[in-house]
């Protein structure tokens, strides 16, 4: 069975979105970014981080789409497959903006899921 290209965006670009690749040897893969512009089954179709030299480095190094907030981002693309990694504490806030704006059908979402009860559960309701 052929696989197409599946579109993602890249939420995070701290050190597991892209920051453990900066100064890295080139073999590695360290963070989401790298794996998903060196996988042949993934298309980066854009970054989000508030940071700007975040962004700044992130469009140095991969050469892709980069904005400061979700919701510009779905302007330019609403991709099947989110990656999101932020800090804990944002995931409620983070999911909650990338459903409303992208409604993508896969989110992968680094652990843990939150840092509460209550933002677990809200955050298992709205993705259902």
């Amino acid at each position: 069975m052929e696989i197409g290209r599946i579109e993602v965006g890249l939420i995070g670009l701290g050190g597991i979105g892209m920051a453990y690749d900066l100064g890295a040897s080139a073999d590695r893969i360290r963070s989401h970014a790298k794996a998903l512009t060196q996988h042949p089954n993934f298309e980066l179709k854009f970054s989000v981080d508030p940071d700007e030299k975040a962004r700044a480095q992130f469009t140095d190094l991969f050469h892709s789409q980069v904005f400061a907030s979700i919701e510009v981002a779905s302007r330019y693309s609403r991709p099947d497959l989110i990656v999101i990694a932020t800090p804990t504490e944002t995931h409620r806030d983070v999911i909650k903006d990338v459903i409303n704006c992208i409604r993508p059908k896969v989110i992968l979402l680094e652990k843990p899921l939150a840092t509460n009860i209550g933002d677990a559960e809200f955050i298992v309701e709205l993705t259902r």
